[in-house]
């Protein structure tokens, strides 16, 4: 854990990504950073589908009265928010992303492949990429999921990367035989 890096807090969570980005715009106008962190159905290619749960709204935790009362005077009383929650609950985003997956299974050349690359912590959204070598005719996705139809036989080693929002990094060595 880095002691320089600021304790975030989540100051209000709304329905919807739009109410989202204008409640940042405004706290960004003020000088303060925000992180928007959502659950999402599904990413396909780069297009969020729907939110579960809301949006939460982040700020370094020295911000977080000052940004809750810019979103006091944005939204006039608790009625007028559709469906945010209103109260301050405290979340400390301590470490970055750490995957999981340490091992993916062996593929058959010419079947499909589809496995999901698994992390914990971190701040979505996530970007990754790769180091090294899959094997043709599998690719990564945005959301971490390796697929395709291997065509060649082999063991294939690389190296998985991802980075959060907050610019924190996670690596892991893999590698995918294909019989």
């Amino acid at each position: 854990m880095n002691k320089n890096k600021p304790e975030f807090v989540v100051i209000e969570t709304v329905q919807g990504q739009m109410t989202a980005e204008v409640i940042k715009s405004h706290l960004e106008s003020e000088g303060i950073p925000v992180f928007l962190q959502c659950e999402s159905i599904g990413r396909v290619w780069g297009v969020v589908i729907d939110v579960l749960g809301g949006v939460k709204i982040l700020v370094p935790k020295e911000f977080a009265e000052e940004a809750k009362k810019i979103i006091t005077t944005i939204f006039i009383g608790d009625n007028n928010r559709d469906g945010s929650t209103g109260d301050m609950v405290t979340e400390t985003i301590v470490d970055g992303p750490t995957i999981v997956t340490t091992s993916l299974p062996n593929s058959v050349r010419n079947n499909s492949y589809s496995q999901t690359i698994s992390i914990t912590g971190g701040l979505a959204p996530f970007t990754w990429s790769i180091t090294g070598s899959l094997p043709p005719g599998l690719s990564m996705n945005i959301s971490g999921i390796i697929i395709g139809k291997p065509t060649a036989r082999g063991t294939f080693s690389f190296t998985v990367k991802v980075i959060d929002s907050l610019g924190n990094t996670a690596t892991q060595s893999l590698s995918i035989k294909v019989n």
